[in-house]
């Protein structure tokens, strides 16, 4: 897994290559703007055309002055059509240097001015003109609200960028900070190239779309330094998976028996998509406790599956689930199921929690009928919705505030952290960037996972990924191991959908789970 670092980890790595390395501020500078413009040459074919107009805003500070070398880089590869906007008045001397060189070259510059409350018509044309703007207005400084000048001069740049012109942001995109939300002024990129290493406020869901294509660039920061960079957050990807070291020899009683309950009249098809998803993830049996009415549809239709009829939301005896190996609740479920997930959680069996189970916990916990510290290993998966409505009735409004897209980057993965502490679960935010964080460890490390494909974003998604994390879990992996791995299964299996169909419900997803557990199995990840 990768590390996702604060923009403070970033600022004393870079301090610290200087005053203890003795690298000069110009050469860091140097070596960032020249790598991150040939990293921008990889990734956009605009930077290759001699014709296509370059606008570079360079503030006062060293991402100024990265973008500035940027700048002169483009004019020494051919690049012509050229304008560069200048702001502030405290220069740092790097960046100050830097602005000497360009002026020597005889780029044409402008000093951006704010009049009569808006920005001065000099600075409009020419960001009119651009084909392509590289924004080196703010850096990893900012702590506190832009002026509306700066402000202003942000929405004119992301105005350009609903045009067509291309945005590329270096190191942060302006307006960025750890301490801010996303409902402040921020430039919004196409690339960010980022120094180092990556920033863990690029995956806050209300953040990422700013952040667009995320590039890393060393500029030549000490190996030494990056490897033992203290990180907020770790990045997953499809390689991390783990899945059950199931032998050859491994039959249906082996492989893990699953309990499903869930169903009602309005949600028939939930337990049948969730049952699906956890037979496409190895799981050899799965049972599914559900009303009665629900119980004829699923027999006709699946006889793969065993069916039990539960009367009237009485309650599954926990005796009743001795013999399983996980269980999934709240797919279809319905409301006021307290009763039955009280009853379940009184036993051992770990347990994942979706949808109508997640405000049936809440409800539990809130009324002090269960505690927290005597279930059995829980998995909560609910999307921000969810989260908001089960922090509500836990009377935990400020989680809920800073959890939202409210909340600033630094109090949104402290939510997260505090939540799954306090209710000692593995919590599993769903959102197009999913937050995994296993509250039962004194500190835990969240991981992220980047989905980013909104094609997933179809009516029983969640109901499959349930019983992906509960096959896992039926399979014998830890609730936190089968969590991360269930959402890397569930992005491959979503991944491989789009590239062959681009749009699809999610029975055919169900089809694809299978195809990413293939994928898993062939590379040999096995737990």
């Amino acid at each position: 897994m990768e590390p996702l670092v604060s923009t403070q980890v970033l600022k004393d790595i870079d301090e610290k290559a200087m005053n203890e390395y003795m690298i000069p501020s110009l050469l860091l500078m140097e070596h960032a703007g020249v790598k991150g413009y040939h990293r921008m040459l990889e990734l956009s074919g605009r930077s290759a055309d001699p014709s296509a107009t370059l606008v570079v805003v360079a503030g006062s500070g060293n991402n100024g002055g990265d973008a500035l070398v940027m700048a002169r880089e483009a004019y020494l590869r051919g690049r012509r059509q050229i304008q560069i906007l200048l702001l502030g008045t405290h220069i740092s001397q790097s960046s100050l240097a830097h602005r000497q060189i360009i002026e020597n070259l005889k780029l044409e510059t402008h000093q951006v001015s704010f009049e009569e409350g808006q920005l001065d018509s000099r600075t409009r044309a020419v960001l009119e003109q651009a084909d392509q703007i590289i924004d080196g207005i703010l850096g990893t400084g900012l702590h506190s609200k832009v002026t509306d000048a700066t402000a202003a001069l942000f929405h004119a740049i992301n105005a350009q960028r609903e045009r067509g012109a291309q945005i590329v942001s270096v190191d942060v995109p302006s307006g960025y900070s750890d301490q801010l939300p996303a409902t402040m002024a921020h430039v919004e990129a196409d690339i960010t190239l980022t120094f180092g290493l990556e920033k863990y406020g690029a995956y806050i869901p209300a953040f990422r779309r700013a952040w667009g294509e995320i590039a890393v660039v060393n500029p030549s920061f000490p190996l030494s330094l990056l490897d033992s960079a203290s990180p907020e957050a770790l990045r997953a990807r499809f390689q991390d998976v783990q899945i059950p070291a199931f032998t050859a020899q491994e039959y249906k009683n082996t492989r893990g028996h699953m309990a499903l309950l869930g169903g009602s009249e309005t949600y028939s098809g939930a337990v049948q998509l969730t049952s699906f998803s956890a037979f496409s993830s190895g799981v050899g049996l799965v049972s599914v406790f559900t009303d009665g009415k629900v119980a004829e549809v699923i027999k006709k239709d699946r006889p793969s599956l065993i069916v039990h009829t539960v009367e009237d939301h009485l309650p599954v005896k926990s005796d009743a689930l001795k013999g399983y190996d996980a269980v999934v609740c709240g797919p279809g479920w319905g409301e006021g199921r307290e009763r039955q997930l009280q009853e379940i959680l009184s036993g051992t069996v770990p347990a994942v929690l979706d949808a109508d189970a997640l405000a049936s916990f809440a409800r539990l916990v809130a009324e002090n009928r269960i505690t927290t510290a005597s279930v059995p290993p829980l998995i909560l998966t609910p999307h921000p919705g969810e989260l908001r409505n089960m922090l509500e009735r836990l009377s935990m409004p400020l989680w809920a505030q800073d959890s939202g897209p409210g909340g600033t980057p630094e109090a949104f993965i402290g939510a997260l952290k505090s939540i799954a502490r306090t209710l000692k679960v593995v919590l599993v935010y769903k959102s197009h960037i999913v937050w995994i964080v296993d509250g039962r460890k004194e500190e835990p490390v969240p991981i992220v996972v980047q989905g980013n494909n909104n094609a997933l974003g179809v009516a029983g998604s969640g109901d499959v990924l349930s019983g992906i994390i509960g096959a896992l879990v039926a399979g014998g992996l830890d609730a936190g191991d089968a969590a991360v791995s269930g959402v890397l299964l569930h992005q491959k299996a979503g991944e491989l959908a789009r590239e062959e169909r681009r749009w699809f419900d999610s029975q055919i997803l169900t089809d694809y789970v299978a195809a990413a557990y293939a994928l898993a199995e062939k590379k040999g990840m096995r737990g």
